[in-house]
């Protein structure tokens, strides 16, 4: 308690106004509700100041959803506001969360929903996310909670690019190639990959606010300056630090093909999609007119001067304009090299010209990603490629082909047979991977314009939300499976091991009884022969497991695990989705704690 006894409050009461107003300053905001305002008349008024809760509110919650409207708030006067209030509906949601999260972690039916519950919250929701994102390791279920925390924060991520998404879709027929939307409409794929890092479309733009203004600061004349001077300073600029541009032989690396993760990144690399769009949002931001000028097999910049000039500052009606390639030099690119190239696919650089909108170049964005995700996907070569600032590489793969789908389905016309495919292609990934974002589908759906035509994809986004949540509703003694740990033993929930054939290291999550339906499942063909053949059916099983540096959940025959037991071989960070199943790693047994006692309550 802050106050032991009636005597501290009452020699309190003694101080001025002004020496007890800095003394509740420093009071946590808790206690200043549950003892301090409860105490007398003057101290609930001191312990009420709006300035005070300002305070409390800024410094407790850094993430705020945009239905508060902070940046309004913040531009009144503080007696405008009431803080407190603010301060307490944020505590009540924070308290909400917590609660979820536990049954979240505590047992499997419901948790679907109950995520989704958590992400309507949205951006009110992430400051408590993250800490539980960070749970020490001492915590009993440290795993399952970061795990169902980060499964809850990225989903509310996905939600935000969707959103962006839609509105670029929305805005850019009346806008066309606005870079404030282009930039936007990129950083969308990095929020797919953020988890608990910096780096969301707001915090990308402020950091290409500051570049602008880094640049500008450098900048003697500027307002003197022609527009071709202007725009070759600036790219010139951008080169000199790196900015743009790539290292050899780095080309197809996945960050390249990400704006967000191309500015966060020590080496700031990208492709020529990514340069170029990096120019025209800095290039707003300091008064040229730039946008990304989209051709086969290549992006450029394209720059025009000010209705009434010509690039060098004359007077002129004649439209010009002048083309640079920040990926690939700091000059002006030669007119004569950009007709050859686009006259080889039957175009003019006029019909090319006003192509390059945020759909367009989101698109071509999209198409460089699905060609580093599938190709990496379907080769067993080295990973450095899929390296992001933060994540496990096979993840990060998976979840940009999945904004790849989303970003295809939302700016697609509705209702069109392209529209149909993409939103078909885009549920079957996500009911494999991501069913937490069934509430984001349900929204999207209902965002749609009324039809009376039948359309099968609607049909599906409908079906998706209510399949999903009927599984998930289902009581946990349904899934209860009845082997006893005599029938499948040595083995157990937890267990680390070594696949005998393909050395590959997994974790047990599950057993079946019997043989599954397909033996598509298998991890290779002839996993039942390793079987003896004189074995009875009725004794038969089958391991359920979680593989190493992925996401898959391969069955194997037990005759090819291999249980290891050296703790110190195994980096529990590295199975990306195990609290999905257990709650901690015991490093004295070199097992994973079962968080699955629903399903397997004997093992």
């Amino acid at each position: 308690m802050l106050l032991a006894t009636s005597q501290d409050a009452a020699s309190l009461e003694l101080l001025p106004d002004d020496v007890l107003i800095r003394i509740i300053y420093f009071v946590p905001p808790a206690e200043n509700l549950s003892v301090l305002q409860l105490l007398s008349h003057r101290f609930r008024t001191l312990a009420g100041n709006q300035l005070l809760w300002k305070g409390h509110c800024l410094k407790a919650f850094r993430y705020w959803h945009p239905r508060h409207y902070l940046k309004d708030k913040l531009q009144l006067r503080t007696s405008e506001v009431d803080w407190r209030a603010l301060f307490i509906k944020r505590k009540t949601q924070n308290d909400k969360i917590a609660a979820l999260l536990e049954r979240i972690i505590q047992t499997r039916q419901s948790r679907v929903a109950r995520i989704g519950q958590i992400c309507k919250f949205g951006y009110d929701a992430k400051d408590y996310l993250l800490s539980q994102i960070k749970s020490d390791e001492t915590i009993c279920d440290f795993l399952a909670r970061r795990q169902f925390s980060q499964d809850a924060l990225s989903s509310i991520h996905r939600s935000v690019a969707i959103a962006e998404w839609q509105r670029v879709r929305d805005r850019q027929r009346d806008n066309g190639s606005n870079a404030r939307l282009l930039e936007r409409s990129l950083t969308a794929f990095d929020m797919f990959v953020l988890y608990d890092d910096v780096g969301d479309i707001d915090e990308m733009s402020t950091l290409l606010d500051e570049l602008a203004a880094k640049f500008l600061s450098r900048q003697l004349n500027w307002q003197t300056m022609t527009t071709r001077d202007k725009a070759l300073r600036l790219n010139n600029w951008l080169r000199q630090r790196n900015l743009t541009g790539i290292s050899v032989g780095d080309f197809s690396n996945l960050r390249n093909s990400l704006l967000g993760q191309a500015l966060r990144h020590p080496e700031h690399e990208s492709n020529p999609n990514i340069s170029s769009s990096i120019y025209c949002a800095l290039a707003e931001r300091v008064g040229i007119n730039a946008q990304c000028f989209l051709a086969p097999m290549m992006v450029h910049v394209i720059v025009t001067p000010p209705d009434g000039e010509s690039l060098d500052g004359t007077a002129g009606t004649t439209q010009s304009y002048m083309f640079l390639d920040p990926w690939g030099s700091e000059g002006e690119a030669p007119l004569r090299h950009l007709e050859e190239l686009t006259s080889r696919f039957g175009l003019n650089i006029g019909d090319l010209i006003g192509a390059g909108t945020p759909g367009g170049v989101t698109e071509r964005a999209s198409n460089n990603i699905e060609v580093c995700c599938v190709r990496n996907l379907r080769t067993s070569t080295s990973r450095n490629v899929a390296r992001l600032i933060k994540g496990n590489d096979i993840v990060n793969l998976h979840s940009c082909l999945y904004a790849v789908k989303w970003a295809r389905a939302l700016f697609a016309q509705p209702y069109t047979l392209l529209w149909n495919q993409r939103v078909s292609d885009l549920l079957r990934f996500a009911i494999q991977h991501w069913p937490e974002d069934s509430w984001a589908i349900r929204e999207y759906a209902g965002q749609l314009p009324p039809t009376d035509v039948l359309q099968p994809a609607l049909a599906q986004l409908e079906a998706f939300h209510k399949d999903v949540m009927t599984a998930d509703s289902i009581s946990p003694t349904v899934y209860a499976n009845p082997l006893p740990a005599s029938r499948v033993a040595p083995f157990k929930i937890g267990q680390v091991f070594r696949h005998k054939r393909f050395n590959w290291i997994g974790a047990i999550t599950g057993f079946y009884a019997i043989e599954p339906p397909s033996w598509e499942q298998f991890d290779a063909e002839g996993e039942v022969t390793a079987m003896t053949s004189d074995e009875e059916v009725k004794g038969r099983f089958y391991v359920k497991c979680l593989r190493m540096d992925g996401i898959e959940q391969p069955v194997v025959a037990p005759a090819n695990i291999c249980i290891l037991t050296d703790a110190e071989t195994i980096d529990e960070d590295r199975f990306p989705t195990a609290g999905k199943f257990f709650k901690r790693f015991n490093e004295d047994t070199c097992e994973f704690v079962s968080n699955l006692q629903e399903e397997y309550p004997n093992l």
